[in-house]
């Protein structure tokens, strides 16, 4: 549940902090006193667009932060999102939105930063809104075939169709560019093969470029190297004054200093290490020299492959690796376009089994929504009978789209249209009146039918939905004072698994509010802000009253508010408790 919410310097918001109750949270309050700011601030935090224009004015920040307090069916449901995006799993989740006044928003959760989509993901799992804009929203048949497939408790079989429809269309993509590109593919294969052969013709190794240079580099200074390996040669052992020769005298005047002082002795085992070294460079020296040749024949063959991998180089790539590449890369290539007639069977094939696959999985889950549509309408029809429409008659209509050139399918032996979302379309239709045919609700529902509509579908539609929390934004616009009672019955009526927080114009509906909040406008210092008081006994009472009959308050209105919340009470206490077994009888 929403546990708490607090906004700063949010809209006309100042300051304003709210603990709320665990079953129905009433909000009232004149038009224009920021009632549906607090929605808009709860949005936020929920994931919605942020903009500067939020930001109260003159301040820098404007910050929302918002308690949810999880059952343990609603932790595990939410579990997989918090771990997918690093947070620890945890029964409290605070989740705080910042905007500053140049528009940039950070997202948190439990002090961690999040992405704000991750605010949305998680949103889905802990409130649902029903607003003013979803009046019209159910007018639409997309959003009627949302509703039908949430009742159905269709949306992984509804994944399922969209995955196939997708692949069928990269499929069908894939051999349209085949068969639209076959002329200039083959302009490609012949370049290709070209390249191919060229560069397979030099086969080229691995680093061969960096030995060559260096081969090359020996060749090019053959008589250099010989002249300075023949010098190192004479200077270390070939000359009467050779290096080694050197060390051999100075050896035998330290083997006789040693006689007289043997604290020389380190110094002599060291002299006859030098030696031996010396001895073994001026043996290494003279093998080089000896091994030196000049191949002027070998030294071309090098300058030619040299020219050779440049080449190459210059054309596929900065190296021999690159080049390596660049040669798989196009074999590749290569062997697609010259077996395209091939690939375009195989993806013709498959394109079958995927169609087969799509037709199996739109027909479940039409069948599947036609037999829930059936209940869905029986239950709207009560539930509308609860709210003083007990005449009206509902029918949720799932058809078939026709075949439109686009993909489609074979379902019960009949050729029908597909999409992402299947192959039927949906649409309520309404009789609100006795001897009235059945039309669809955009064509004939009034704002209050429709704002009654709403309520009984979300009423059916809630014991399919876990969300926790449940918001309805003025739910009851166009609803008269005499249904005001059943909506609020039905309001609270969700409490049983669902916490519920309304905004409301209609005294008859916050009777029954657990917590009553009144929301002001007011003025201090020449700026206008939102102010919001919990109502506690004579305070609810005198609310209702204002409202019944505006202000001043009446004797007259305070004893018709005392008896809608007397009426209210004996509801909760009697009513709910026989709804909830007629609920469970069912």
């Amino acid at each position: 549940m929403l546990s708490e919410l607090h906004i700063s310097d949010f809209a006309i918001i100042t300051r304003l902090s709210l603990r709320l109750h665990e079953k129905f949270n009433a909000f009232t309050g004149e038009t224009g006193a920021g009632k549906s700011i607090i929605i808009d601030a709860l949005g936020l935090v929920l994931g919605g667009r942020a903009s500067p224009e939020m930001v109260r004015a003159g301040s820098n920040l404007a910050r929302v932060q918002a308690l949810f307090q999880l059952a343990p069916d609603a932790a595990a449901r939410l579990a997989p999102l918090m771990e997918a995006h690093g947070l620890e799993v945890v029964d409290d989740v605070i989740i705080t939105r910042e905007i500053s006044a140049n528009g940039r928003s950070t997202a948190r959760v439990n002090g961690t930063l999040v992405p704000v989509a991750a605010l949305r993901e998680l949103a889905e799992g802990l409130v649902a809104i029903t607003g003013q804009s979803e009046h019209l929203s159910l007018l639409r048949p997309s959003a009627q075939l949302d509703m039908l497939d949430q009742y159905a408790r269709s949306s992984e079989l509804r994944s399922q169709v969209a995955a196939l429809y997708a692949e069928v269309r990269r499929i069908e993509d894939d051999i349209a560019g085949l068969v639209r590109d076959r002329q200039e593919a083959a302009r490609r294969a012949d370049m290709l093969r070209y390249q191919v052969d060229e560069i397979e013709s030099a086969s080229p190794q691995p680093s061969e470029d960096e030995e060559l240079g260096a081969r090359r580099t020996l060749l090019a200074n053959a008589e250099k190297l010989q002249l300075l390996a023949e010098t190192s040669y004479q200077a270390l052992y070939g000359s009467a004054d050779s290096a080694l020769d050197l060390l051999r005298r100075a050896e035998g005047a330290m083997e006789e200093l040693v006689g007289y002082d043997p604290s020389l002795g380190a110094d002599l085992e060291a002299l006859r290490e030098a030696l031996v070294n010396v001895e073994e460079a001026a043996l290494t020296v003279r093998r080089y020299r000896d091994s030196v040749e000049y191949d002027p024949g070998e030294l071309a063959r090098i300058e030619d492959r040299l020219d050779v991998l440049t080449r190459l180089k210059r054309k596929y790539g900065a190296t021999l690796e690159e080049v390596q590449e660049y040669l798989r890369a196009s074999s590749e290539e290569l062997e697609t376009l010259e077996h395209s007639e091939e690939r375009a069977e195989e993806l013709r094939d498959r394109l079958g089994r995927v169609r087969q696959q799509l037709a199996e999985r739109a027909a479940e889950l039409s069948h599947t929504r036609r037999a829930a549509a059936e209940e869905l309408g029986r239950r709207v029809e009560a539930a509308l009978a609860d709210l003083l429409l007990a005449r009206a008659r509902v029918e949720v209509q799932v058809s078939t789209k026709p075949p439109d050139g686009s993909t489609s399918i074979e379902l019960d032996g009949q050729e029908v249209g597909v999409d992402a979302t299947g192959s039927d379309r949906v649409e309520i239709l309404l009789s609100p009146n006795p001897g009235e045919p059945l039309k669809p609700m955009a064509r004939i529902a009034s704002g209050g039918e429709i704002s009654r509509i709403m309520l009984a579908v979300r009423s059916v539609l809630s014991e399919a939905d876990s969300t926790p929390t449940l918001v309805f934004d003025e739910v009851d616009v166009g609803v008269g004072g005499r249904s005001g009672h059943v909506v609020g019955e039905k309001l609270y009526g969700l409490t049983h698994s669902h916490q519920v927080l309304t905004i409301t114009h209609l005294a008859q509906v916050a009777a029954y509010a657990d917590a009553h909040y009144k929301i002001t406008k007011q003025v201090e210092g020449g700026r206008t802000s939102t102010a919001l008081q919990e109502l506690v006994g004579d305070e609810a009472q005198a609310e209702l009253a204002a409202m019944l009959g505006g202000t001043p308050v009446s004797a007259k209105s305070l004893e018709s508010a005392g008896e809608l919340l007397a009426r209210a009470g004996e509801w909760k206490v009697g009513g709910a408790t026989a709804g909830k077994r007629r609920k469970a009888a069912s």
